[in-house]
């Protein structure tokens, strides 16, 4: 990629979108995207299985709630659940949003709340986070 140059990225007579770098990755800009650096995505994904046993109401009432009450207050901003549509390789996803990486990896009770897990399942999830670059508004 060409050096930016005062914010342009300059190819020839060409001016294209500047573009902003968030961990070493370039990302455009662009009037449908708010930049959002700080924040974080946590996604915790249970698998879809033939002998997945899950517990929904256990864990929107007393797993989430115990969620909050530990990590409201520490970064967490906000939470949804997804359940896979037929087909998909896993039966719930949480969605967590937090105000910074930091946060989540510095998240109090944490034995707590993973020893909760089979209360409401018998399946181990994966764990991906990630730093939001962008998101539209």
């Amino acid at each position: 990629m060409p050096a930016v140059e005062e914010g342009v990225d300059k190819v020839g007579s060409i001016s294209r979108t500047p573009y902003q770098a968030f961990g070493g990755i370039q990302i455009p800009s662009s009037p449908h995207t708010t930049m959002a650096a700080k924040q974080a995505i946590v996604q915790v994904i249970y698998p879809a299985g033939d002998d997945t046993k899950f517990d929904m109401d256990y864990y929107l009432n007393t797993h989430m709630p115990l969620v909050e009450k530990h990590w409201g207050d520490k970064g967490l901003i906000s939470w949804s659940i997804i359940v896979g549509e037929k087909g998909e390789d896993f039966h719930v996803m949480a969605h967590l949003t937090w105000d910074k990486v930091e946060s989540f990896a510095n998240a109090p009770h944490i034995a707590e709340v993973m020893g909760d897990i089979p209360n409401f399942t018998n399946t181990t999830p994966a764990k991906r986070v990630g730093s939001v670059v962008a998101s539209s508004s």
